[in-house]
């Protein structure tokens, strides 16, 4: 798909969101706006001995196949901005999965006053984001490229899970001002946790990119465990600051 192409399924209040399956030998994602999308919106009520109206749940995005490639600012998102939990997001290949050129395979949680639910005490809440769990041959991050997970509000971030066969790599290198890797963020503001990243490859190279989980709000950290069978673990920060595979806690 190109030029703006967008399959999306969207759940509003309380009907759950239809998954989307594709199955094909290669999957190509090319530009700003092409993509997959799961949107989850929706306001729930909220007693003070829980949910007393139901919200619907995001649907899954399921990718399988050959080889996946994901560029030019094209993305795979799966999106929850109410109280419903966010979809999944899982991708299975044999071949390679490449995501470059700022584009982005993200599941996230977030909340607006427009779709913030009611609660006992005024407080919005915000439903989870979704995992996002790959299995391939290999997988390049470049220019751009990321995986994450992230939340601004009271959901937790959803966890992140990779597994390679052989070679992951992350290559920062004229990524510009896009981050280049895997992150799993509660950002400044949320009150929830940042997920869990777990990588099992058969090697590592990490050049000026990232592999990490912080927190920037009120919740807590994530952990990040990276697991090679053999192969090699190398960073190289080329010069530039920020090259890690790392977990911080920065807020209050």
């Amino acid at each position: 798909m190109q030029n703006g192409g967008l399959v999306l399924s969207k759940t509003v209040f309380t009907g759950n969101g239809g998954p989307i399956n594709v199955t094909a030998d290669s999957i190509v994602l090319d530009g700003s706006g092409t993509g997959f999308s799961s949107q989850t919106t929706g306001v729930g009520t909220v007693s003070a001995n829980g949910v007393s109206s139901l919200i619907g749940i995001g649907g899954n995005i399921s990718l399988t196949g050959g080889t996946l490639s994901v560029r030019n600012n094209a993305s795979i998102a799966a999106t929850t901005t109410g109280s419903g939990t966010g979809g999944s997001i899982g991708i299975a290949t044999t071949g390679d999965v490449a995501v470059n050129a700022g584009s982005q395979i993200l599941s996230s949680s977030d909340v607006t006053g427009a779709s913030s639910p009611v609660t006992a005490t005024g407080v919005g809440q915000s439903g989870d984001a979704g995992a996002v769990t790959i299995n391939a041959g290999t997988l390049t991050l470049s220019r751009g490229g990321s995986i994450r997970s992230l939340t601004l509000a009271s959901g937790n971030a959803g966890k992140i899970v990779l597994k390679v066969e052989d070679a992951f790599t992350i290559n920062g290198a004229d990524g510009r001002d896009f981050l280049t890797g895997v992150d799993s963020e509660a950002a400044r503001g949320s009150s929830s946790s940042a997920g869990v990243t777990q990588v099992k490859v058969g090697s590592v190279s990490v050049f000026q990119g990232v592999t990490s989980s912080n927190t920037q709000g009120s919740g807590a950290g994530g952990s990040v465990e990276v697991a090679t069978s053999g192969g090699a673990l190398l960073l190289d920060g080329g010069g530039v600051s920020g090259t890690e595979i790392g977990a911080s806690a920065l807020g209050t």
